[in-house]
């Protein structure tokens, strides 16, 4: 790669990444759909190395925006019925998710998360039903498909700081009740 003149990157890049994508448009802000050409993963290596020829602070800034993204979906909630996301978190839950999406930079999703999301708010109605209206936060972020649980061990942390389970119990078998 690194014996490859720019314009050999670029033909490699477009090479590797002719796949068109549909566009799933989100009707809600009256988008509509839309094919483009993307990045295919294989392309990336070659995409960094042009552009660290180029612009070496090009690929650091454009992490920094999606991470900084990522950052801010973890730190506010959607409500439902409104656009864009609303600041209710303490700075200490903040510093909390923040430090939790850092912990998870890198790894993938854990699949079932969202049934996993979805059964821990019928449990928690269940084990705590007077205090459905304390725990309305809680049931947002787990509804949110972008929010801030994502991960099986951050569903628990948050479990166990709103007092549901403890900290010995086993996730799986606390879902189940």
């Amino acid at each position: 790669m690194k014996n490859k003149t720019d314009q050999e990157l670029v033909d490699t890049i477009v090479e590797l990444s002719t796949a068109v994508s549909m566009y799933t448009p989100n009707e809600r802000n009256g988008e509509t759909g839309a094919s483009f050409y993307r990045y295919s993963v294989d392309s990336i290596p070659y995409v960094i190395e042009l552009c660290n020829r180029r612009a070496p602070s090009f690929i650091a800034k454009e992490l920094q925006t999606r991470f900084n993204a990522a950052c801010r979906t973890a730190q506010t909630r959607q409500i439902k019925g409104e656009s864009g996301r609303s600041d209710t978190l303490s700075d200490d839950e903040k510093l909390e998710r923040f430090k939790a999406s850092i912990s998870r930079l890198g790894t993938a999703k854990i699949k079932g998360i969202k049934t996993k999301r979805e059964k821990a708010i019928v449990r928690a109605v269940q084990v705590a039903p007077t205090r459905i209206t304390e725990l309305s936060g809680l049931f947002a972020d787990l509804a949110d498909d972008d929010g801030p649980i994502q991960d099986e061990a951050f569903l628990k942390t948050t479990l166990v700081n709103h007092k549901l389970m403890t900290d010995g119990d086993d996730l799986s078998a606390w879902l189940k009740g």
